[in-house]
């Protein structure tokens, strides 16, 4: 039947991508190793000859810790196989987040551009803030006054069964400011669902929040995942999506502050209607 072809062909997919993640990820650790490896042998090794020469290039080390180098034809390996993959099921986030990192370089250089020219976008650039949020963290947030921003982030995960730790790192970018871009736009996406008044996890809200993203940020991935998961919503769903949500969410996003730009971390204490109203952000539709 189509059902079970479809689902034949995702379990493909998915096991090609794990395939081609596993090998990468081997390679990588490899060349680490093996860097690392000939950096001690040429400190324990005597001086060559003047006139010896090497016929083989060393590996070259990565670039940020997770870094692991590919190919020009491994990243569009990774990128076709990404997107067909996040077409078949788009709830899998290992295919977003590598199709966002195969495609979203031209998208990368927009937003850290952004950031450059905004006081605040040079200062998270310059300390590169991560999102590591404990659970007694949560905890403390969770006891802020009720309309604080962080009592409503701490709220959203805590009932959603979050934990901040299990945002994606990133892998495939081969520029380490960049990289670091990619997984501050990973890293303030629960921010961003709170923000939107997104806080009930559901497909239809994470639509709306990849619409909001795609406008800020460019990232093609954001287009792709906001345009195809509609498939799994009902009619009425779609309905209500197309004339009340999406058009709600490009316009808010079309009009706010450019969001990569504000240091989440430290408007925890700020009540979440002047935040909002700082940051320009229209107020948001009941889901």
């Amino acid at each position: 039947s189509r059902p079970t072809m479809w689902c034949r062909l995702a379990i493909r997919v998915s096991s090609a991508q794990t395939a081609v993640s596993a090998r990468l990820l081997h390679t990588g650790r490899a060349t680490t190793a093996a860097a690392a490896c000939n950096a001690k042998t040429d400190a324990a090794a005597p001086p060559s000859p003047p006139h010896s020469t090497s016929t083989s290039t060393p590996p070259q080390p990565p670039l940020y810790a997770t870094h692991m180098r590919t190919s020009p034809l491994q990243k569009l390996l990774l990128a076709v196989g990404s997107a067909f993959g996040g077409l078949i099921d788009p709830t899998e986030s290992r295919f977003i987040a590598n199709l966002g990192e195969t495609t979203g370089v031209p998208a990368a250089r927009y937003m850290m551009s952004k950031m450059q020219a905004d006081p605040v976008g040079q200062r998270i650039l310059q300390e590169r803030p991560r999102l590591l949020v404990s659970e007694d963290r949560l905890q403390t947030l969770a006891a802020l006054p009720p309309n604080t921003f962080g009592h409503h982030y701490a709220q959203f995960m805590l009932t959603n069964g979050f934990r901040p730790e299990e945002r994606r790192a990133v892998y495939f970018v081969d520029d380490a400011e960049l990289a670091y871009v990619i997984q501050r736009y990973r890293d303030i996406h629960d921010y961003l669902h709170v923000l939107l008044g997104m806080s009930t996890v559901t497909v239809e809200s994470e639509i709306v929040v990849k619409w909001f993203e795609a406008v800020q940020t460019r990232l093609p991935m954001c287009a792709l995942s906001a345009l195809v998961a509609p498939v799994r919503l009902s009619p009425s769903e779609q309905v209500r999506l197309a004339t009340t949500y999406v058009p709600w969410a490009l316009r808010a996003a079309a009009e706010a502050e450019f969001l990569m730009n504000v240091y989440f971390e430290e408007a925890f204490e700020e009540d979440i209607d002047m935040l909002r109203q700082r940051l320009r952000i229209e107020t948001p539709p009941s889901l």
